[in-house]
Parts: C-alpha cells; structure tokens; sequence
C-alpha cells in the first residue's frame, strides 16, 4: 500500500514537471540532431532557430485552411528555399532530407506535430505520422 502511494505521488510530480518543460525538451532534443549538421550548406547558410520553426508553422497554419502535415513540410522547404535564393540564407536554418512525398526537415517526427500547442495539423499519409 505505501509503495503504491509513493509511486503515485511520484508519478504524479514527474509528470508536472514534464508538463512545465515538455517544449524545452523537445526543443533540446532536436538541438542534438542538429549538433551533426554544422555544415553551413545543409542549413541554409542560417544558424537552427527553433523559435523562427515555430513562428513558421504558426503563420502557415493561420493562413492556411486545413493544413497537412505533408503539406506544412513542403511550405517549410519552399519558405527556406525561397528566403535562400532571395537573401543569400534560409529563414529558420532547417537541414532537409529529401522523401517520396518531398523535402522534410531532420527531424520532422519529433517537432512537427508537438513543438507548438497551437498548431492544428492533420497527418494524412501514415508513413509520415
């Protein structure tokens, strides 16, 4: 009985403090994807900025209606790219890699659909969710 209260008090605080720091774990989580990736011609001639990231997705998703996680990954890379060939770097300092369904960001499967809780993206190919 006393170990199952424990545990659940525990439980309890350690998800609370997840809670309060989920971002920035996630947030560090990518960093250390990027850690690899200090060639400037991967990322665009731009330095990764996650706040840049999620101002991105947040703009897109505003504007645009019923936004797919498929397409959300190509309005990145067109936003990057177009930035790029216009202002000689990338906005968000992105690296790509290139997929059947087009360019993705490393690491697109821990940050696309959770770095920003007010994003509302839906998945609609199962090889990218």
């Amino acid at each position: 009985m006393f170990k199952e209260k424990a545990f659940i008090k525990y439980y309890h605080e350690a998800s609370e403090q997840y809670k309060k720091k989920r971002n920035q774990y996630l947030m560090d989580s990518i960093q250390a994807i990027y850690a690899d990736l200090e060639d400037e011609d991967l990322t665009g001639r731009a330095v990764l900025n996650l706040s840049k990231v999620v101002e991105m997705m947040n703009y897109l998703a505003s504007k645009v209606a019923n936004l797919h996680k498929v397409k959300l990954m190509k309005m990145l890379w067109y936003s990057d790219n177009l930035h790029y060939k216009r202002e000689g770097k990338s906005i968000s300092g992105l690296a790509y890699s290139a997929l059947p369904m087009g360019a993705v960001p490393e690491g697109y499967e821990d940050f696309s659909l959770r770095i920003s809780k007010k994003i509302q993206v839906h998945t609609v190919c199962e090889g990218l969710s």
